[in-house]
């Protein structure tokens, strides 16, 4: 079986998520290999905010960036809407905008 990947109809999907959600117009999304990234762009630099990794063609595992650069894993792992619950409800203060 194939590895899972990130594809466009669900990076758009989340990025309708987001749109549809007050206070996220700030966040985009961007496909990087199995993984949707959430950024904001800061003069100019894309400052990565979380990351949505496929396990499979239903379920994503969350991870946050640290300051280092890397990303930590979270125990969060669900659907699409389960992980888009806990960053907008959950982790809400660490999605905000940067200002």
């Amino acid at each position: 079986m194939p590895a899972p990947t990130a594809d466009a109809t669900q990076q758009a999907n989340l990025t309708d998520l987001l749109r549809r959600h007050g206070g996220c117009e700030h966040l985009q999304v961007r496909r990087h290999g199995a993984s949707l990234v959430l950024f904001t762009r800061s003069e100019g630099v894309n400052i990565n905010r979380a990351r949505l990794t496929a396990v499979s063609r239903t379920r994503w595992r969350l991870d946050m960036p640290l300051h280092t650069g890397r990303w930590q894993p979270t125990p969060f792992v669900g659907s699409l809407i389960d992980i888009f619950r806990v960053l907008t409800v959950d982790l809400a203060p660490l999605m905000g905008p940067l200002d």
